[in-house]
């Protein structure tokens, strides 16, 4: 090969990707054609979220940006990377791993991939001896007074796993019921040990989350019917994940740890799917291996920030609930519910498989409206069909804007719903404008571009100036609703959280407004705030965990490697009435079709 010929010279790599493929050449000496292009190749992979790269599988037309280069005959292509110093097996110490499968690593993340199944598989080994069976099934029946005995209730059916399994996994669409099974959950597990209560934790990988979550506890705290002696365990506080483990941002090292394990005997962890796998594995680590972990999320929605997919990875193959015959003969014993047999069609067993529970009705939406329907297409990949649905006039709470110029975009969305607008503006404080403001909101697909939150959140401002609602050249002014963009512990706010600026009606002055968990209102001067920006658009990323009565999705009029049906449906399902999707029809359609896939082996080193 000559030195034209490396893909050095491709043009197609930049930045961090040529300085480690670079690094990486150079620690095996020079002149490593083969290692390099993985480097470069596994370099960008992981910048995308994935944990690994397939070497075998792999080809340059998956990506337009690679197509000009060469594929390496794999088998040469991996017998080159043996013999190189810095590619590894299994367990060694070289900065590369390759596995059994081909699979290439960074070490660091074959090693959380590692620590992350085998601490998971020492859960599910070690099945819960504890359990009484007349108590958890009287318990079942007085907390589930409404359960069928015709049709599933799931709900009923989460419940009983998560106290009978050490490690349970609840998955389900948006108001289908997670949040609500957790309190259950916790009074059916405190009914089994009254003498010394388990100490229970909840936590969620964001503030807006971990927000959500203590709402939702106390308000079905209030609504359930709670004997006195459970009242007192019941956790009020809901941890970020990061709080929860006593991170220091600093020194990057955690309070809690494998050798100063968390306090608790029941850990329960909300919106899972956001939960990056480093994360994971420091939770995992520093959980006592006696206690009880409860993930509950969405699989269908967007996957973390970071690398790693591990909710979908831990559900695998399977769309439904299928026990093994044991497991599911003693929930028979303990459900007033019917327990379904496994479809004929059901993929094999997995090895979590009496971990994992799924519910399929949603409270949200209605599943036969337009929603829930387009939801359904949405997840099943079904671009032209939910395409269709959209661009059909009947299909009620779904409709299609015609794709236009992000000014004329910004125009029409401030003209057709000015009247949300006068109303958000003129509330009469605080807490209306927070009500109010839950029930329209504008998604973005992207963050940054003219068809991103940024802009667009500019290009709303402009128009509603114009409207003669907001100001002349005021950064904060009456009624601008703000994001937080990073934790601020001290003052109690969190990333993804949204207040507003409010002209104080007694002294005339401005000030930041958010809802507290109490149901009142703290305020603080503008100055204050910790880093933030403008809320009139946000892109669907940072909506994860909220929920509005009308949305309105922003898609970019290009494909971008963003736009799959994982974000489709998460930004869909922020809407609880109506939803309208500005798009062409074809990149609505071939978003829909693009899953995220990330590289992984997490699954198969659960054990059978």
């Amino acid at each position: 090969m000559t030195a034209a010929d490396h893909p050095r010279c491709s043009g197609v790599f930049f930045g961090l990707e040529r300085h480690f493929a670079d690094f990486m050449e150079s620690l095996a000496g020079g002149n490593r054609p083969e290692l390099w292009l993985a480097a470069a190749l596994l370099c960008r992979r992981t910048a995308g979220g994935h944990l690994c790269m397939d070497l075998r599988s792999w080809s340059p037309g998956a990506d337009p940006e690679l197509s000009s280069l060469p594929r390496p005959a794999p088998d040469l292509w991996l017998k080159n990377l043996k013999e190189t110093p810095v590619v590894g097996a299994e367990g060694g110490k070289e900065p590369l791993i390759l596995d059994k499968k081909d699979r290439l690593y960074l070490n660091r993340y074959w090693n959380y991939e590692r620590k992350c199944a085998e601490i998971i598989n020492e859960f599910i080994s070690s099945p819960v001896t504890t359990v009484e069976d007349p108590l958890l099934k009287a318990g079942l029946r007085r907390l589930f007074p409404d359960s069928s005995d015709q049709e599933t209730d799931w709900q009923q059916v989460a419940a009983a796993v998560a106290v009978l399994q050490r490690f349970s996994i609840i998955t389900g669409g948006p108001g289908s019921g997670k949040t609500t099974i957790v309190i259950r959950v916790l009074l059916l597990l405190l009914e089994q040990c009254p003498a010394a209560p388990p100490r229970i934790l909840l936590a969620a990988p964001t503030g807006k989350a971990a927000a959500r979550l203590r709402e939702s506890i106390r308000f079905w705290k209030e609504q359930l019917a709670v004997d006195n002696h459970a009242l007192p365990s019941l956790p009020d506080e809901v941890f970020t994940l990061h709080r929860l483990l006593g991170f220091h941002p600093f020194t990057g090292a955690c309070r809690f740890d494998e050798d100063n394990p968390l306090p608790c005997d029941v850990l329960v962890i909300d919106e899972a799917s956001m939960v990056d796998l480093p994360l994971l594995v420091r939770v995992l680590t520093a959980l006592p291996r006696k206690a009880r972990l409860i993930l509950l999320g969405d699989r269908h929605q967007l996957a973390s920030v970071e690398a790693g997919a591990v909710l979908s990875d831990l559900c695998g193959c399977h769309q439904a609930s299928s026990f093994s015959p044991a497991f599911a003969d003693r929930l028979r014993k303990l459900l007033s519910t019917p327990l379904p047999a496994p479809a004929e069609d059901s993929p094999p067993r997995g090895p979590l498989a009496d971990s994992l529970v799924f519910l399929h009705k949603s409270h949200r939406f209605d599943e036969a409206g337009g929603i829930g329907r387009a939801a359904r297409l949405i997840k099943e990949g079904k671009g032209k069909e939910a395409a269709a649905l959209f661009a059909n006039p009947a299909t009620a709470g779904c409709r299609l804007h015609p794709m236009n110029s992000a000014a004329q975009i910004a125009r029409d969305v401030v003209r057709e719903f000015s009247g949300y607008y006068r109303d958000l503006f003129d509330s009469p404080d605080p807490a209306t404008y927070l009500r109010r403001f839950s029930r329209f909101s504008i998604l973005c697909a992207l963050r940054q571009g003219p068809f991103g939150a940024e802009e667009f959140n500019s290009l709303l401002t402009r128009e509603l100036v114009r409207l003669g609602l907001i100001p002349r050249f005021s950064l904060h002014h009456h009624g601008r609703p703000v994001m937080i963009t990073s934790n601020d512990y001290r003052l109690g706010l969190f990333n993804g959280d949204i207040g507003v600026i409010f002209r104080d009606p007694d002294g005339g002055r401005l000030q930041a407004c958010f809802a507290t968990p109490e149901g009142g209102i703290m305020t603080l001067s503008p100055a204050r705030l910790p880093a933030h920006e403008t809320a009139f658009a946000m892109t669907i990323h940072k909506s994860q965990g909220s929920e509005f009565d009308t949305v309105f999705l922003l898609l970019p009029p290009y494909l971008s490697e963003l736009l799959t049906r994982e974000l489709i449906y998460t930004g869909l399902t922020r809407a609880r009435k109506e939803v309208t999707v500005c798009a062409s029809l074809d990149i609505l359609v071939r978003s829909v079709e693009r899953r995220l896939l990330r590289g992984s082996g997490l699954g198969d080193r659960l054990r059978p």
